[in-house]
């Protein structure tokens, strides 16, 4: 509803949020500051399989509704075969099992390759299970366990206070089309100075609407006082 008078009233609509419908395609009023996940998905693999040409992976699956990334998975197991990139699934089960956890992972790494480990899920709760077992992995030598890297998803960056060491033991990559980090200065000075101005912290969510939406705001307000009513022909020159 909201774009169709947005197209009859000749009003630009910014939607911030993560969008995955078509509207953006038959709509010239609508704007999205995220791709579209066909889209975003379609990038990620395409980087995924340049920065691991010589991968072995294995996909950890949990059960039902926690495999939240099916359609990732999907299209980056499709794009593996197509390659004859070796890949297996493990159920989550079945690698976190006091008894077998070392045994399973070694079973299905390999020596020549670069093992890299894909949980089906984002949750806090699964990679809070996946972490302390890949750690355990790695601090016992005796096992001679080849070396893996693990990959994940964007809202890994919500859980980093908490896992952050860990994911550093274990070479944790994840993709992000936003990412920040608490270290960069510019990072510090905005969540300082929005403190002052609104008395309280930034959402601890991905993304951080308190920044996306200030750079969002900004870029638009900007075009609109530069370019007025020839916004929609001059916005891609910003």
């Amino acid at each position: 509803e909201l774009a169709n008078f947005a197209y009859d009233k000749k009003i630009p609509l910014v939607i911030p949020f993560t969008n995955k419908d078509n509207e953006i395609f038959r709509n010239p009023m609508v704007y999205c500051v995220n791709s579209l996940q066909s889209f975003l998905i379609h990038d990620i693999v395409k980087h995924f399989m340049s920065t691991f040409n010589n991968a072995n992976v294995i996909f950890v699956e949990e059960e039902g509704e926690k495999s939240n990334k099916k359609e990732f998975i999907n299209r980056l197991t499709d794009e593996l075969d197509i390659n004859s990139i070796p890949n297996v699934t493990i159920p989550m089960d079945n690698l976190v099992t006091e008894e077998t956890t070392l045994i399973t992972l070694k079973e299905f790494l390999h020596e020549e390759k670069e093992n890299i480990i894909i949980p089906t899920s984002s949750s806090s709760a699964t990679l809070n299970t996946l972490l302390p077992t890949l750690q355990q992995a790695n601090i016992i030598d005796t096992l001679d366990i080849p070396s893996y890297k693990l990959f994940g998803y964007p809202e890994w960056q919500i859980y980093a206070k908490d896992t952050r060491e860990q994911m550093y033991e274990v070479d944790t990559y994840f993709y992000a089309t936003f990412y920040s980090h608490y270290s960069i200065p510019e990072i510090t000075n905005f969540q300082e100075e929005y403190i002052k101005r609104y008395n309280c912290s930034i959402q601890n969510i991905y993304p951080r609407y308190g920044m996306l939406g200030y750079d969002t705001g900004y870029f638009f307000l900007l075009a609109t006082s530069i370019y007025g009513e020839n916004l929609f022909e001059k916005i891609n020159e910003l």
